[in-house]
């Protein structure tokens, strides 16, 4: 059985900048910060790190809990409108077509793994068409680092499979965090150079498998069946 991890931006969708517009509209409504996201790469960041980025910056010192949710509420406000209005915003290639084919097979299950606060990744999936592939998952809103997040989502995954079974555990995402990530939280790591980083930049990071997109299907799923063969005692899947 397979558990199939998939991070949101760079790798199922690009949002056309919709994502850091809400963001940026929320920080100068709660405190009057323009532009307070200038300086900052938002790839491979999660939610709760780029706030806490923020606050530091302007502050020196990090937000409260009441802060943090006052952040995300004005976001989520936002997000709707800027996702509506993202002419940028796509799904990238053979996402739909690959998600539609994992959801058929009896060997295998996808969820998220995510710098998203959950509500604000159901928004941009949502836009997608995307949700109904994903009944779970690990969000922004469960830890600040990325590899608890994985490991937030792995524990969901793990719910919802007959006792018993071992899964094999995959994350795929876009940037060196994601692989970084994946590899402390001891998962095969799938990078995509679709979105935060080029091909080079991943390489040197020694993801399990490298991959330019999402584009081939087939190929995504034949190494799904080479790795279970490969992690079976029998040497079958």
């Amino acid at each position: 059985m397979h558990v199939i991890l998939f991070d949101i931006d760079g790798t199922l969708i690009q949002s056309g900048g919709a994502g850091r517009l809400a963001l940026a509209r929320a920080f100068e409504k709660a405190n009057n910060w323009k532009n307070a996201l200038d300086g900052i790469t938002l790839h491979g960041k999660t939610d709760p790190a780029i706030v806490e980025w923020v606050y530091l910056q302007r502050r020196n010192s990090p937000p409260t809990s009441a802060e943090t949710a006052r952040i995300y509420g004005l976001y989520l406000g936002e997000l709707a409108d800027t996702l509506a209005k993202a002419e940028g915003f796509r799904v990238l290639p053979g996402v739909g077509r690959l998600l539609a084919r994992l959801s058929v097979r009896e060997d295998a299950i996808t969820g998220l793994a995510t710098g998203n606060i959950e509500r604000g990744a159901r928004e941009k999936l949502r836009r997608a068409r995307l949700n109904h592939r994903f009944a779970f998952g690990g969000f922004g809103s469960d830890a600040k680092e990325r590899s608890d997040i994985i490991r937030a989502g792995v524990e969901r995954a793990r719910e919802r499979l007959p006792g018993g079974v071992e899964p094999l555990l995959w994350v795929v995402g876009d940037t060196p965090a994601d692989v970084q990530a994946g590899k402390t939280a001891g998962v095969r790591t799938v990078a995509v150079s679709t979105g935060g980083a080029d091909a080079e930049t991943l390489r040197e990071t020694r993801p399990d498998v490298l991959l330019a997109d999402l584009g081939d299907a087939e190929a995504f799923l034949s190494m799904l069946d080479s790795a279970a063969e490969r992690a079976s005692p029998t040497g079958a899947s």
